[in-house]
């Protein structure tokens, strides 16, 4: 029977049996119904309820309201909408250079090539020409964005290649023009290639004790650095960084001053950037070197030339004395060095920024594939079907040669 206790309760000593069931009180039925009525344990604030000592009941999630108290607010630090502030705090705020700087930053985060025309025009005439502290800050602004969005950098170097080309009010004088914004901007790439990511990383988690954190920034700083050498590359496409820079970088990044000492994860960082440099510059660089060499100007075909060779020795290629990487680095250098033998063509076709023209056009075309692909299917398969239909009805080629002809009432075969 269901409804029978248990054997093992049948002991009186039995362990097993819950409390509940020993509650035999006389009164239980009054306590039960004095228990039901009892308000919730939540956290109502009006409710009163305390204990035999006078202190909060610890089941409540919220105080009384007698106990509540406003939320200060500190009228100097909080925010305020600017059509509170009147007109004079509204022109006062859009001639700083803080409001200068947002504008040129909200530009830039809307900033694609199919809009590019339209946009750049605006980044130029938002006030950033109008003194050097805005024009610095301008060009910090599309350095950092170039770092963080390395499948733009081709387009933010376009910008920096129209903002060179354009006449700055107060800083181009007479055939000058650009030269001012090119200074600005050679001195922060500058800055920015000097700068060690391990220096960068103990400014960045300095006051960071949790590990998965410091891994975070460590690693977005990588990043960034990468995409650094990416947009310095496509500066010197662009033409706005001469071939004697790139020739001090390149060998720069290959050398290893503290050979020796525990740092040869630094120095793979630094020749990962090399072949990142190297993928986006090689063929261009090439080019130049041996129509300098033609000239007579043979200094940059042997620079090439030895840090070629220092990329050989590391990828097992040649030997020689040279530093050792691990074999990630060397399979990473054996594909750049057949990358230079194919023509600096990639063997993987990388994806870039593209406008919404050519994503469509993109598209459409593996539309236009995908139907010749069935319809090329589905006449192969209607071949085949009428193939076998031939063969197993009136096809010549299958007819019983022994049978003779026979004719029908009106004289066909």
């Amino acid at each position: 029977r269901f409804l029978d206790a248990p054997e093992a309760w049948k002991q009186e000593d039995s362990e097993m049996i819950p409390a509940a069931v020993l509650w035999d009180s006389p009164t239980r039925v009054s306590e039960i119904e004095e228990a039901a009525k009892a308000p919730r344990m939540t956290g109502d604030p009006t409710n009163k309820r305390r204990s035999g000592k006078g202190k909060g009941n610890p089941n409540d999630t919220a105080p009384p309201i007698e106990e509540c108290k406003p939320i200060e607010v500190n009228e100097e630090t909080r925010w305020k909408a600017k059509i509170m502030e009147g007109k004079d705090a509204e022109e006062k705020s859009e001639d700083s250079a803080e409001e200068v700087l947002r504008k040129a930053l909200l530009i830039l985060n809307k900033l694609s090539l199919t809009k590019f025309d339209k946009l750049s025009d605006e980044f130029i005439n938002c006030g950033i020409a109008r003194d050097i502290e805005c024009l610095t800050g301008a060009v910090g602004l599309i350095v950092n964005k170039a770092q963080e969005e390395q499948h733009f950098s081709s387009m933010y170097a376009g910008l920096c290649l129209k903002l060179a080309n354009t006449p700055l009010e107060g800083f181009d004088e007479g055939s000058k023009k650009g030269k001012k914004f090119k200074k600005i901007l050679l001195e922060r790439c500058q800055t920015e290639f000097e700068t060690d990511t391990a220096t960068k990383i103990q400014e960045a988690t300095k006051d960071i004790s949790d590990p998965e954190e410091i891994e975070y920034h460590s690693n977005l700083i990588k990043k960034h650095y990468l995409g650094h050498m990416r947009f310095i590359g496509e500066l010197y496409k662009g033409d706005l960084i001469s071939i004697k820079i790139m020739l001090f970088c390149i060998p720069a990044l290959l050398e290893n001053s503290d050979e020796g000492k525990n740092n040869n994860q630094d120095y793979e960082e630094k020749v990962e950037c090399f072949a990142k440099l190297m993928t986006v510059i090689g063929s261009s660089l090439e080019q130049q070197s041996e129509a300098m060499k033609k000239v007579g100007k043979i200094d940059t075909a042997e620079k090439l030339a030895e840090c070629w060779k220092t990329v050989e020795i590391m990828a097992g290629r040649r030997d020689g004395d040279g530093p050792k990487v691990s074999n990630r680095i060397k399979f990473m250098l054996q594909d750049l060095l057949e990358m230079k033998a194919n023509g600096w063509v990639k063997r993987r076709k990388e994806e870039t920024a593209k406008t919404l023209a050519q994503i469509h056009n993109e598209v459409a075309k593996e539309e236009r594939a995908a139907r010749r692909s069935s319809s090329s299917n589905a006449l192969h398969g209607a071949n085949k079907s009428s193939l076998r239909r031939g063969a197993s009805s009136g096809d010549v080629r299958h007819i019983d040669k022994t049978q003779k002809p026979q004719k029908d009432e009106d004289g066909f075969v």
